[in-house]
């Protein structure tokens, strides 16, 4: 159990690190679905910047939890924060944490489901004749 684990965070942690150094900001991502109930989604990253007036470095973390098949609940500690001019540390530590939970209001029809935007948008032709 404690191997599936450390393999899921390995997993997170990588992928994470992937997507920021592809430019993607990995905890910004939206959907309009909601995930299934009990589902648990990691993510984890590294943001790093530099300039001439110092550095900072920083360790985003989310969690997302599906109680509910309608509810989720977002959890984004960042982990440590590192805020350094080029002589000194200025500030080190845990950094912001938010807790933010959604609610799905009205679900998608299943009538609709099988449809794609570009057939609501396209023009309807005349048959001939």
């Amino acid at each position: 159990m404690l191997k599936s684990w450390c393999s899921v965070l390995l997993i997170s942690i990588i992928s994470g690190a992937v997507s920021t150094a592809m430019g993607g900001q990995p905890l910004e991502t939206e959907s309009a679905r909601l995930a299934a109930r009990g589902t648990l989604k990691v993510e984890a990253g590294l943001e790093r910047q530099t300039s001439a007036d110092g550095s900072e470095a920083n360790v985003p973390a989310a969690l997302e939890y599906s109680p509910a098949d309608r509810v989720e609940i977002l959890v984004e500690p960042v982990v440590y924060t590192r805020i350094r001019d080029p002589r000194r540390t200025l500030a080190s530590g845990p950094g912001d944490f938010e807790v933010t939970a959604l609610m799905l209001a009205i679900a998608l029809q299943t009538r609709l489901s099988g449809k794609t935007a570009s057939s609501f948008l396209a023009p309807r032709r005349k048959s001939a004749g």
